[in-house]
């Protein structure tokens, strides 16, 4: 899957709603599966512009396996999902002023705090 996000991200995004469950419930398993889950996310979401709404339609539940991530014992978890989150924010500015958008103020400060206390 990692692959296919990979060389097809920009193909993938109008199935997304069918990908992020399996991502979901791979969060809560092995450090490998939880590694090669944030690296999907974070290949899936370096795409164009265009492909931006089939993320921050879910951006809840992406938000919630990031700050799960972060809370993990195991370095190189916390460490992708560092950079998941770097992506992330990218999404959630999705406008051209480079502003987060309205709409996603509500998980801002608490990612952010997440960071913070990994950093």
């Amino acid at each position: 899957m990692a692959s296919l996000a990979q060389v097809m991200h920009n193909k993938v995004g109008p199935h997304f709603n069918k990908i992020l469950p399996e991502l979901e419930k791979l969060v809560g398993d092995s450090y490998d599966l939880i590694l090669d889950s944030l690296t999907i996310l974070r290949r899936l979401f370096k795409c164009n512009d265009d492909q931006l709404h089939f993320y921050q339609e879910h951006y809840n539940k992406i938000h919630n396996i990031i700050t799960q991530c972060l809370s993990h014992e195991y370095s190189k978890v916390v460490s992708e999902a560092l950079r998941v989150a770097g992506v992330f924010v990218s999404i959630l500015r999705g406008g051209p002023s480079g502003d987060i958008l309205p709409q996603f103020n509500s998980i801002v400060q608490p990612l952010y705090a997440s960071i913070r206390t990994k950093l």
